[in-house]
């Protein structure tokens, strides 16, 4: 899975992966970016079919969208 986000400005940023029922199962990105487009690999397969919140924090802003996982 490839995780995709743009950054106007340079900041930290990180995107967390919730379960549906939300425990944090991965972190990942932790780190300073600087401003544009950006892409961060996931490896997602050790996880179980279903529907995951992701979470991309930045500053004070957090965007949330969701990942459904069929093998």
């Amino acid at each position: 899975v490839i995780f995709e986000f743009t950054l106007t400005d340079e900041a930290n940023a990180e995107i967390q992966i919730y379960t549906s029922t939300g425990e944090l199962i991965a972190s990942i990105g932790n780190g300073n970016y600087s401003a544009g487009l950006h892409r961060i690999n996931f490896d997602a397969s050790n996880l179980a079919n279903g529907m995951y919140n992701i979470v991309l924090s930045s500053g004070e802003r957090k965007v949330t969208s969701f990942m459904i996982v069929n093998k």
